[in-house]
């Protein structure tokens, strides 16, 4: 079951950690290469997780501190 927490407001949006089960759906995506670590949002809780690879893709400015 999919389980999502908010954690705040972004340009009046909810932005929220969501989790499969115990699965952390945003971890999994950084660890898949399918995403990047957004600091502002994250605060840097999957940044340890990012590769050489998952650094090469796009990151918005909206990510950055």
């Amino acid at each position: 079951m999919l389980a999502c927490e908010p954690k705040g407001t972004s340009y009046n949006r909810i932005v929220a950690q969501c989790f499969l089960g115990a699965l952390d759906v945003s971890a999994e995506m950084v660890r898949q290469v399918e995403a990047r670590d957004c600091p502002r949002y994250s605060g840097g809780a999957y940044a340890a997780m990012e590769t050489d690879a998952s650094e090469a893709l796009p990151m918005g400015g909206f990510c950055r501190p």
